[in-house]
């Protein structure tokens, strides 16, 4: 039986995997260092994070003192404008949608989030060929999260109700969780 504390470590066991695959690109010059940002943004992105992802993230914005009025008025803005309000295609599953990540900072050119606390499906995603134009030479390992898929946390123990949502969704629901339980 899986316990909290062993999925926290193979959900940063899992990470950290992810994180020297990144590196290892990077010391070949595959980074992102020339690209705008096009697998964040509406274009390319429908990223979406399990709740022991979501819920590492949160935690991680909490810490940065993040979770503030507007970036919950932005997640809200986000799910509106790209229509990502709950349309399952199972009972546990979100429609895959695009758009813009609520945490994709266009004058930074990047992801304002710590490798340590970013969803594996975007640690996956590569760029492959530093040749190519922005975006071109970029794909998701999709063996590697296989590969960490098998390991992770299975078990729903943070009682959300879905197995995979949109990063908005994910964040803002954990919120409202929180506000509620320190409301009553």
């Amino acid at each position: 039986m899986t316990t909290q504390k062993d999925s926290t470590h193979n959900n940063s066991s899992s990470r950290e995997t992810l994180i020297k695959r990144m590196s290892e690109l990077e010391s070949q010059g595959k980074d992102c260092s020339g690209c705008p940002g096009t697998c964040c943004t509406f274009v390319s992105n429908s990223m979406m994070c399990t709740p022991q992802e979501a819920m590492d993230l949160y935690l991680y914005l909490e810490k940065e003192k993040r979770i503030t009025v507007d970036f919950i008025d932005k997640l809200k803005l986000s799910i509106q404008k790209y229509k990502l309000s709950p349309r399952y295609l199972s009972e546990k599953s979100y429609l895959r949608k695009t758009y813009t990540c609520p945490l994709f900072s266009e004058s930074e050119k990047g992801c304002t989030v710590s490798r340590k606390a970013k969803p594996h499906g975007c640690l996956a995603f590569n760029n492959h060929d530093p040749l190519k134009k922005a975006s071109e030479g970029c794909f998701s390992e999709q063996h590697l999260l296989e590969e960490i898929k098998e390991h992770e946390f299975k078990n729903d123990t943070l009682n959300l109700g879905w197995v995979k949502a949109p990063i908005p969704n994910a964040i803002l629901e954990l919120y409202e969780k929180r506000n509620l339980i320190s409301n009553l």
